[in-house]
């Protein structure tokens, strides 16, 4: 049996969102399913593979061309949202104040996400997303680290531009 790792970061933004027993097994099932593609002998490195280049891994692309194409604005919001993600999948040897420059960049891609999604697909849309991006255990740890860097901070999440 695998057990889960959740940050704090999204055990909050779950909590924030308003998820209630059904977006939680919504948010497992998509787990499940990041985790069934990060065993794939493409994903051994925290960067995975990104054949167009584009900042976003192969099977986040896929995952955002599926589920995220309610407007142009969700699936710009997403591809942004997914990067920033990527670049904290990555983050092994990040300082705090890198870490603190990328939250900041975050909060702006979530503000945008947040306004690009309706309510009640934020919380399950936004997990999944999170789910694809950190599924392998070093992507995971990485998370974790650039969490803890950020230990204390607050952040204002911004309206769109």
């Amino acid at each position: 049996m695998k057990r889960s790792r959740w940050t704090a970061g999204t055990l909050a933004l779950a909590a924030l969102a308003g998820a209630g027993a059904f977006a939680f097994h919504k948010v497992m099932v998509s787990l499940n399913a990041a985790r069934a593609l990060a065993e794939s002998p493409e994903n051994k490195t925290t960067a995975g593979v990104d054949k167009d280049q584009n900042g976003i891994r192969d099977e986040v692309d896929a995952l955002i061309a599926k589920e995220y194409q309610a407007t142009p604005a969700q699936t710009k919001a997403a591809q942004n949202l997914a990067r920033i993600l990527q670049i904290t999948a990555q983050s092994g040897e990040m300082t705090r104040p890198e870490a603190l420059v990328l939250a900041n960049k975050a909060s702006d891609a979530i503000g945008c996400f947040m306004s690009a999604t309706s309510e009640e697909k934020m919380s399950s849309q936004t997990m999944k997303l999170i789910d694809f991006t950190f599924n392998t255990a070093e992507r995971q740890k990485n998370d974790r680290r650039y969490s803890t860097l950020l230990s204390g901070q607050a952040f204002t999440i911004k309206d769109c531009k």
